[in-house]
């Protein structure tokens, strides 16, 4: 990579990778979260990350790019780690507070990518991006909120129990 286009690139392809597989992975997230909240704000979350690849496929379109050609690792492997936990943890309010907390990272993996691509959209003049991009970004930080109040008000006092 020479050019902030080609980081802008990579940075697109790397999140439309992450996003492409959250939605391949959540909805058997739904069949492991024992709390109807979570389950509610899990199907949401599918609805905004399908969104975003949308999102992403318009400015690539506009840009004449392709959003393919790299695997996002880092969500590979939190995806792991979420199947490790849901192999692993036998308590269904344990188990919970772990799908919460694994979603967590994914949505501040995103609200990273995002904040990167409004930056280099806006440093290239791809203005059309750089909103796009940032509706994306306010999606996510307002996911982040959603998990928090999920967490703090379904789960704490039932986990402090076990």
């Amino acid at each position: 990579m020479n050019h902030l286009k080609d980081l802008f690139l990579h940075s697109i392809q790397d999140i439309y990778s992450a996003e492409q597989q959250l939605i391949e992975s959540t909805p058997e997230l739904l069949d492991y979260a024992s709390d109807c909240g979570i389950k509610r704000t899990f199907k949401t979350l599918l609805h905004d990350v399908k969104k975003h690849k949308h999102r992403i496929e318009a400015v690539c379109k506009s840009l004449h790019i392709h959003p393919t050609g790299r695997v996002c690792e880092s969500i590979k492997g939190l995806i792991s780690d979420t199947q490790n936990l849901v192999a692993t943890v036998k308590d269904r309010n344990i188990l919970d507070a772990g799908l919460i907390a694994n979603a967590l990272r994914a949505v501040h993996y995103e609200i990273a990518a995002y904040t990167v691509l409004v930056r280099y959209a806006q440093e290239l003049l791809y203005s059309g991006a750089a909103a796009t991009f940032q509706d994306s970004l306010d999606e996510a930080e307002l996911a982040v909120h959603a998990l928090d109040s999920l967490s703090a008000y379904r789960l704490d006092q039932r986990v402090i129990a076990v």
